[in-house]
This record gives structure tokens, C-alpha cells and sequence, in this order.
């Protein structure tokens, strides 16, 4: 789904949950506390004095306002991978 995350509260409909950002070709995995805030010390944000609008960068690098979120179920946890039985 595509969020505008130039808002101070982009984040809080996700507390508690993993969020996998999608911005052009960078993929970035979060965890949003309770807060509504991301843990990743890389994701830093600043406040337009002018018009109160929030910029949000990922280890030096600006995130458009308009990105890609989908939840996921854990981000410390490798994705499943189905396991093959061999029949003896």
C-alpha cells in the first residue's frame, strides 16, 4: 500500500510491527515501536519549520514522501523456507 510519510504520525498505524518500505529500488525492514516510531538508529527524520512537513532518511540517503508499506510478521526472522521430505 502507498503511505505519504512526510507526517509527524506516518508511522503509528504500524506500531508494534515489522514494515517492509519500499522507495524506488531501496527495501528497508523496520521495526515500529510503541511510539509509532522506527527502532533503526539509520532512519532519521527532520521537521520543515516553514510547513511542518517531515523528512525521513535512511543512512544518509532521503526517502520520497510517497513510499511502499506491507507488514510483515517479524523482521529479526529469516522468511520460511519449505523444506523438502525424501521419501526412503
Amino acid at each position: 500500500m502507498q503511505v505519504n510519510i512526510a507526517t509527524s504520525d506516518a508511522f503509528l498505524p504500524y506500531k508494534e510491527k515489522s514494515i517492509k518500505l519500499v522507495d524506488k529500488e531501496l527495501t528497508i525492514i523496520l521495526y515500529i515501536d510503541t511510539n509509532g516510531m522506527p527502532t533503526d538508529d539509520n532512519m532519521i527524520d527532520w521537521q520543515d519549520c516553514m510547513d511542518g512537513s517531515v523528512f525521513w532518511a535512511y543512512n544518509g540517503r532521503g526517502l520520497s514522501d510517497l513510499v511502499y508499506i506491507s507488514v510483515i510478521e517479524y523482521a529479526s526472522e529469516r522468511p520460511y523456507k519449505r523444506r523438502k521430505r525424501l521419501k526412503i
